[in-house]
C-alpha cells in the first residue's frame, strides 16, 4: 500500500513502483490523479511521476468524466501520435521521421492491393527462397543473400556481389509487367530528395537492393536491431574508402499479403548499445543479435499492415514480428542510409 499521508514515503514508494513497472502507464495516470486529490500540488506530483502540470490536469479531467478507461484510452491516442500515416510518400514526413518525431511512417495503398496479392504468390512459390544462412532457426526466406549473412566469410561476400544485380532483376521480372513496389520507392525517393538517392557502397561493387520475404506460420521474427555499421565490422573486410556512418538508417517495408491473424509489427523506443545489447541476448537463437523478449519492457508501437502499405521506421530500434497464423506474411524490404540533408540518401539489403 503507498502512504498518501507522509510526502517523503509516498515520493520513495511511487518512485520504487514506477522502476519496477515503467510501463504501466495508466498506473502512473491513476496514481498522479490521486495524488491531486490528496492535495499535492502539480510541482510536487511532477516530481515524483515526471508529468507536466498541463499533462496532469488533461489526466484529471479524464479520470473524472471517463474513469480509468479515460486513462486507458489516452495511451491509445498517445500511440497514434508515435505513428504519422500519409496518404504519399512527402519530403517533411520523411524528414520528421528521420529525426526521431514519429517511430513509424505509414502509407496505405502505397502499392495496388490487386498487383501485390499477384506478386506475392509468385513469391511464396519462388524456388530461390531460403531462410537466412546466419539466423536459421528463425522462420522467415528471402530472395537474396542479404549484406548481414557475410559476417566474418570471405566466400559469403563474394557470393553476395555476384548475385547481387541478378537479385535486383529477378525481382523486378516477378512484377513484371508492373512497377515493382521496391522500384517506385527508389523512383520517389530519388525524386523527393533533392541531393538524390543511389545505391550504397563499400567494396565498390554493387550492392543488392531489395528481397522479398515470406514469414513461415507460427513462426516470429525475435526482436533485434539492423545496424549496418555493425555488419560492416562483422564482415571482417575493410571498405574500400572512408564509412561515413549514418544518422538514421530507416527500414521500408512493403506489404503484399498479410495472415489472417498475427504477423504484427513490433517497435521499441530502445536504441541499446552494444554492451546493453549483449546483456540481454537471446541464446535460444543461434544469431547473437536477437534480444531476450523477457528483458524488455512492452513493444512501445505494435501495427497490422495492410496489403500494398508501406512502413518505414528506424531499424536502430528494437523490433520484431509476432508469429503469422493462417497464411503466410508477405512482403518486399530494403534499408535506406541517412547522413546529412546535404547528402544523398543509400538504399540496399
Amino acid at each position: 500500500m503507498i502512504d498518501y499521508t507522509n510526502v517523503s514515503r509516498c515520493v520513495a514508494q511511487l518512485q520504487e513502483f514506477i522502476a519496477l513497472h515503467p510501463e504501466a502507464n495508466e498506473v502512473r495516470k491513476a496514481l498522479a490523479v490521486k495524488l491531486v486529490y490528496q492535495g499535492y500540488f502539480y510541482e510536487e506530483i511532477q516530481t515524483i511521476l515526471g508529468v507536466s502540470p498541463s499533462s496532469l490536469q488533461f489526466w484529471k479531467t479524464s479520470y473524472e468524466k471517463y474513469g480509468i478507461d479515460g486513462l486507458r484510452l489516452q495511451d491509445k491516442e498517445a500511440q497514434k501520435v508515435l505513428i504519422k500515416i500519409s496518404q504519399k510518400l512527402k519530403l517533411n514526413d520523411l524528414i520528421d521521421l528521420l529525426n526521431g518525431k514519429y517511430l513509424a511512417l505509414r502509407i496505405p495503398n502505397y502499392y495496388p492491393v490487386r498487383e501485390a496479392k499477384k506478386i506475392s504468390q509468385e513469391l511464396i512459390e519462388e524456388k530461390t527462397l531460403e531462410r537466412y544462412n546466419r539466423a536459421p532457426d528463425v522462420g522467415v526466406q528471402r530472395t537474396g543473400i542479404t549484406f548481414f549473412e557475410t559476417s566474418c566469410s570471405v566466400e559469403m561476400l563474394k557470393r553476395y556481389y555476384e548475385q547481387a544485380q541478378v537479385s535486383i532483376q529477378a525481382l523486378r521480372k516477378t512484377c513484371f509487367p508492373h512497377l515493382s513496389p521496391l522500384d517506385k520507392l527508389r523512383l520517389e525517393l530519388q525524386e523527393i530528395w533533392v541531393p538524390g538517392a543511389h545505391i550504397e557502397n563499400i567494396h565498390n561493387q554493387t550492392m543488392l537492393v531489395g528481397v522479398g520475404r515470406v514469414f513461415e506460420d507460427n513462426f516470429e521474427l525475435p526482436p533485434h536491431q539492423d545496424v549496418f555499421a555493425r555488419d560492416i565490422s562483422d564482415v571482417g573486410i575493410p571498405p574500400a574508402h572512408p564509412f561515413d556512418n549514418f544518422v538514421t538508417q530507416l527500414s521500408a517495408n512493403i506489404y503484399l499479403q498479410t495472415p489472417k491473424s498475427g504477423g504484427e509489427l513490433e517497435v521499441w523506443e530502445l536504441k541499446p548499445s552494444i554492451p546493453a545489447r549483449e546483456a540481454i541476448r537471446d541464446q535460444e537463437y543461434k544469431y547473437e543479435g536477437i534480444l531476450d523478449r523477457n528483458s524488455l519492457p512492452s513493444a512501445t508501437l505494435k501495427i497490422k499492415p495492410k496489403v500494398g502499405e508501406l512502413i518505414l521506421f528506424d531499424s536502430g530500434r528494437i523490433h520484431g514480428v509476432r508469429p503469422c497464423q493462417d497464411g503466410p506474411r508477405v512482403s518486399m524490404s530494403m534499408f535506406i542510409g541517412y547522413r546529412s540533408r546535404e547528402k544523398p540518401l543509400t538504399y540496399w539489403s
